[in-house]
């Protein structure tokens, strides 16, 4: 057996297996299954890069859906 942390290493360092990507299909896939949970607001932007273990981004929180929000950002067209 071969240690790969040194004691003062083991002090300050994690090692993490997140065995998930076992589980995940193929980048397609998965892409696709994201861009969907995120349109009908079932995942937020932070959520799924979570999944990929990314960082989370300022206003990646929200849950609503992206065609509710893009309605509601759109300027109201003035009647003639």
């Amino acid at each position: 057996m071969r240690c790969l942390l040194s004691t003062e290493s083991r002090r300050t360092l994690v090692i993490e297996h997140d065995l998930h990507g076992l589980l995940r299909g193929d980048a397609n896939t998965r892409w696709n299954s994201y861009r969907t949970a995120r349109e009908i607001g079932a995942l937020s932007t932070n959520e799924i890069r979570r999944f990929e273990n990314m960082r989370a981004v300022d206003g990646g929180d929200n849950h609503a859906p992206l065609a509710l929000k893009r309605q509601a950002d759109a300027p109201i067209a003035s009647e003639r």
